[in-house]
This record gives C-alpha cells, sequence and structure tokens, in this order.
C-alpha cells in the first residue's frame, strides 16, 4: 500500500465514502483468487508497525502535493485507521492465523445440529471470508466429509443421522417430495429411483452433487396443495400424500406426452374416494387417465369379496 494510496482511502472514508457490498465481494474475491492464504497475509499489529515506519517516510514526498498541512507521525493515524477499517474483514487476528483451522472438527462440530452446510453461514460465524470457506470444504469433499450441491450449499455426511431430504426447502423453499420417491415411500411401487424425485412451483432444477442428485419437475400453482410435513432429526421437508403423488406422476407424464401405464402401481393403501376428489381438481386428461384404474381396482376388490363370502357360505 503506498502512502499516496493511504491518503486516497483516508480522503473518501472522511468524505462518508462506503464500500458496497459488491466491491467488498470484489476485494474479497481479488485475494482468493491469487491464492493467498491466512499465512500469507500480514498480521495486524506487524501491518500497521510497517506502515508507520515506511509510509510516514514517505509523507514529504508523495503526500505534499495532496495536503500540505499533512507532518509527521502524530497525523499518521488517521490513514492507519481509515486503512484497518477498510481492510477489517480480511485482517484475522494473529491469534487466530497462528493456529491454522480444523475444518474436520468444524464439520463434526456443525454435525450436531445440521446436516447442511451454507458457507456464507460458516464464513460469518468463524469470522473468515466466504471464499476462503469454499476453499476449505472444497477440499474436504475430496476425504468424501462433505457433498458440494448448489452454490453455497453442502451436505454434511458427518452428520451420521442426517437425511437428504433436509435439503428439500432449502434447495427450493415452495416444493415436497413426489412422484417416483413418494409412490416408492408409501409402497404403491416398487421402483426405487436413484433420484430424490420433487415439484416445486419455482424454477424447474436438477441438482446433483456426487452422490446425490435431486430433481425438481415444475408445477402449477394451483395444484400446489396435497403435502405433509415430516420431521427429520436436523429439520422437516414437505412431502406429498399418497394419492397426491399418484395424480402429480400422471399429470407430469402427460403433460410431457407420456402417459404413464398404471397397471404396475399398488392401488391397496390408496384411500380411493380421496383420489377421485383430488383428480377433479386436475384437467380432466389426468382425471380421465386415472378413472379407469379405480374402476379396475374397485371391482377386483368386490370380486374377492364376494369370492370370501361364498367361500363362509360354503
Amino acid at each position: 500500500m503506498k502512502a499516496r494510496d493511504a491518503f486516497d482511502v483516508y480522503r473518501l472514508r472522511k468524505s462518508g465514502g462506503v464500500l458496497d457490498e459488491q466491491l467488498q465481494n470484489h476485494l474479497e474475491d481479488t485475494l482468493m483468487g491469487d491464492g493467498i492464504e491466512a499465512t500469507d497475509i500480514t498480521p495486524p499489529r506487524e501491518l500497521l508497525r510497517l506502515m508507520r515506519s515506511v509510509a510516514v517516510s514517505c509523507v514529504p514526498c508523495c503526500l505534499r502535493k495532496y495536503s500540505s498541512c499533512w507532518r509527521g507521525k502524530e497525523q499518521f493515524g488517521p490513514l492507519r485507521d481509515a486503512l484497518r477499517d477498510l481492510y477489517r474483514r480480511w485482517l484475522w487476528s494473529e491469534e487466530k492465523r497462528k493456529t491454522n483451522m480444523d475444518w474436520v472438527t468444524v464439520i463434526r462440530k456443525e454435525a450436531q445440529t445440521s446436516s447442511i452446510l451454507r458457507t456464507d453461514e460458516l464464513a460469518r460465524k468463524y469470522a473468515i471470508v466466504p471464499a476462503a470457506v469454499t476453499q476449505a470444504l472444497a477440499r474436504q469433499e475430496q476425504r468424501e466429509l462433505v457433498e458440494h450441491i448448489s452454490n453455497k450449499i453442502y451436505y454434511n455426511w458427518l452428520a451420521l443421522d442426517g437425511s437428504t431430504r433436509d435439503l428439500v426447502n432449502v434447495l427450493r423453499e415452495d416444493a415436497y417430495v413426489s412422484l417416483e420417491s413418494a409412490l416408492r415411500e408409501y409402497g404403491i411401487s416398487t421402483q426405487s429411483p436413484r433420484t430424490l424425485t420433487c415439484v416445486t412451483t419455482e424454477r424447474p432444477k436438477d441438482f446433483k452433487g456426487r452422490t446425490i442428485t435431486i430433481s425438481y419437475r415444475s408445477i402449477s400453482p394451483r395444484l400446489y396443495w396435497g403435502f405433509v410435513p415430516k420431521t427429520t432429526r436436523y429439520g422437516s421437508y414437505l412431502i406429498a400424500e399418497p394419492e397426491k403423488a399418484i395424480l402429480d406422476w400422471i399429470y407430469l407424464g402427460i403433460q410431457n406426452g407420456a402417459a404413464p401405464a398404471l397397471d404396475e402401481l399398488d392401488f391397496g393403501s390408496v384411500d380411493r374416494p380421496k383420489l377421485l376428489n383430488y383428480a377433479r381438481r386436475f384437467p380432466s386428461s389426468t382425471y380421465l387417465h386415472v378413472l379407469p384404474a379405480l374402476v379396475e381396482t374397485a371391482g377386483a376388490v368386490k370380486l374377492v369379496g364376494a369370492g370370501a363370502g361364498a367361500g363362509a357360505a360354503d
């Protein structure tokens, strides 16, 4: 930092200038983009000592043209304070930087309260820049301790009792588990999807990590109903009721031009009156597609019941 640069910073801040968030992030990205680690940053105490010895000696030749009244060591304090305030986000205390952060310990500690890691929250909590957190978690991902899911979001594999479903309403606030994943959970389908399938009123997207994939399909806001909350150790998520999961699956299949076959679904545990009632709130194509399957299953139930009655009569 040249003395005239220090004076420019002082003059701007004295006039009320404030470094906005975008410029702060730019400075942060510059530091991290150049691969500057914590150990490469001069401790504040040493930095201020250098500023006093180097910059003050430059005052006569560098600052005279800026301010004729700027003289002597005793008047260098405002310059030093302006710089210290400007770079306070990056000047870690000597005590913190003497000991490198043990990120395995950090991750294990965070696993006690959440299965999800957010780089911005960790940066605030441990008083380090977000880019440094991202670099640290990237190294831990190579050790398979965490898994990058989305911008600023990691799944913590040290949260042994955690569930990847903790991510459902973090990645998309207005969303719930449905389609193949819900059908499998309720025993309506025997297919085991590798992807956690969800529907959302927000932008559809597939989030893919090393082992975790969560797929969000878009659905109309007028069809955003028919789900219930479920809790996990660390939080909660939303999941469709069995009847709604069936109708979501049919509706989106028809939307994609391929009406799904229903003969492999087990309607035994399905509330058929509720399913018909829900189906009436969908477009007619969905209602007409599910109706024959319900008639067939209802007929099969009656035949089984009739056969049991005949056997009892015999």
